[in-house]
């Protein structure tokens, strides 16, 4: 694999990497990358979020290929308490946000982990500390003033939700003080495209899926694929693992379910190319994940124009302090215009 040549945080290093194969792989790679990560890890020891949140899945494929160590009654251990903190929000927290969308008649799409139970069949497996919803931009002050009402606020050291951020941003954290969860507003899917309309094809393309014992609206798998390609692949204060863990287990358990045109016609039109080849590449050059020779060669192949190239870098590596606000308001100003024209 050809990465592009500058510093990007979001891969994983050799340590992670090891444990992301001996967690997804079976037989002999998985084997003895558990092998090579188990000669470096000592109970107690403490493990970075990402690699934490890998071990319910290390269990789970260890334990299903008969593997006997006493580390993994450590790692059943985390499973459960897994299952149990992820039950307690199917249960509560996650049943009141969609609860009080649908009192105030406002339609949401379930995005990131919550989206992903019906891939993993298993609530023990990943966790669900962050909850994701999409709301068209018509009615965003509407959400806002429902989740306002229900208790959640902005998040500390988020900017206020203005007209001119509704351009410049896509989505904004919110906080509520008796759930550990953290929620995420979105009014456009992804970040690179904020303008009206332009998430119809998504909402057009939905599926019905059920989160929290309730039908509720979601990618499809082809439109996940390339939601977790996007935000896996670009820089982030919270360092995280799942984006491998997540597209392999779509690539390896639902393949059929993807529509291979639709992701390369979506990663072109919302300039995403760069993001998603990135993430193929690796996914098939240390995974094996199973993608038709043809994705590859076309998305291998193709000319990147200049702009994107110049939005992967800034997309995929930290910030300038000084950069953001000074971003954010031309990037809202040109967004408004292009959206009111």
């Amino acid at each position: 694999m050809s990465k592009i040549p500058i510093k990007e945080d979001f891969w994983p290093d050799h340590r992670q990497e090891l444990l992301l194969k001996a967690a997804l792989l079976q037989g002999k790679e998985s084997i003895m990358a558990w092998e090579e990560w188990k000669g470096g890890f000592t109970t107690g020891h403490n493990l970075e979020k990402g690699s934490l949140g890998l071990l319910p899945m290390l269990y789970k494929n260890l334990n299903a290929q008969g593997i006997k160590d006493p580390l993994l009654k450590v790692f059943n251990g985390i499973y459960r308490r897994t299952w149990y903190k992820n039950e307690i929000l199917l249960r509560n927290a996650i049943p009141e946000i969609l609860s009080s969308f649908d009192q105030a008649g406002i339609k949401v799409m379930v995005l990131q982990a919550a989206a992903l139970v019906r891939y993993y069949r298993d609530s023990g497996l990943r966790s669900l500390e962050d909850f994701d919803v999409l709301v068209p931009i018509e009615i965003i002050d509407q959400a806002i003033q429902t989740l306002g009402r229900s208790g959640w606020q902005i998040a500390e050291g988020f900017m206020p939700i203005t007209k001119l951020t509704k351009y410049s941003d896509h989505s904004r954290r919110f906080v509520h003080s008796d759930h550990s969860l953290i929620m995420e507003l979105h009014w456009y899917a992804f970040p690179e495209r904020c303008c009206r309309s332009e998430d119809d094809d998504l909402w057009g393309s939905a599926i019905k899926v059920q989160v929290a014992n309730r039908e509720v609206w979601a990618l499809n798998a082809t439109d996940k694929l390339l939601y977790i390609c996007a935000y896996g692949t670009r820089y982030s204060m919270r360092s995280s693992l799942y984006w491998v863990m997540d597209s392999f287990t779509l690539l390896k358990d639902h393949q059929g379910e993807i529509d291979w045109q639709r992701l390369l016609s979506q990663a072109k039109k919302r300039s995403l190319n760069l993001h998603l080849r990135e993430a193929l590449n690796y996914l098939e050059d240390e995974f094996k994940a199973p993608i038709p020779e043809f994705v590859m060669k076309n998305i291998n192949s193709m000319k990147i124009p200049d702009e994107e190239m110049f939005h992967y870098k800034r997309n995929t590596q930290k910030p300038p302090f000084w950069e953001l606000p000074f971003y954010t308001i031309l990037r809202g100003l040109r967004l408004m215009h292009r959206s009111l024209r």
